[in-house]
């Protein structure tokens, strides 16, 4: 019985200290105001292999920081880089930045990467074709003994 007590008070407990740390991850978010795209001046490939690739992002923004986000639809890569400032600042800098995103469990065939899709018109600041994940290699059987 002090076995089932203990254990139902220690489930509690970290179950409370979750509460905890997502509420105050959320909060520390609702600082941040994304302003827009962030200036996307170069996108290429540096490595694929089979269901992987790993993409790198170059630009500028002029607030705080930047957020990058990613998803995967079909053979479309969406890359999204926001240029983000913390509340209460202006956006007057003038920063280069360099992101490498990496994707993981992509299934062989070719996809199109997109970054920075504009609302309304579609249109991509920077668009890469034909990016070939490979098969992945065939595993040997076990050998069976005669």
């Amino acid at each position: 019985m002090k076995f089932r007590k203990k254990f139902l008070l220690v489930l509690t407990l970290v179950a409370l200290l979750t509460t905890l740390i997502a509420s105050s991850a959320f909060a520390a978010g609702a600082k941040e105001v994304y302003q827009q795209h962030a200036s996307v001046s170069k996108a290429k490939v540096m490595s694929t292999g089979p269901g992987a690739a790993t993409i790198r992002v170059m630009g500028n923004y002029t607030c705080d920081k930047i957020r990058a986000h990613t998803s995967v639809s079909g053979k479309t890569i969406y890359i999204e880089v926001w240029d983000v400032k913390n509340k209460g600042n202006d956006c007057d800098n003038h920063d280069s930045y360099t992101r490498d995103l990496s994707f993981k469990s992509l299934v062989p065939g070719k996809y199109t990467v997109l970054v920075n899709l504009h609302p309304k018109t579609g249109q991509a600041q920077r668009k890469l074709t034909n990016l070939v994940i490979p098969v992945y290699p065939a595993t040997p059987a076990p050998a069976t003994a005669p």
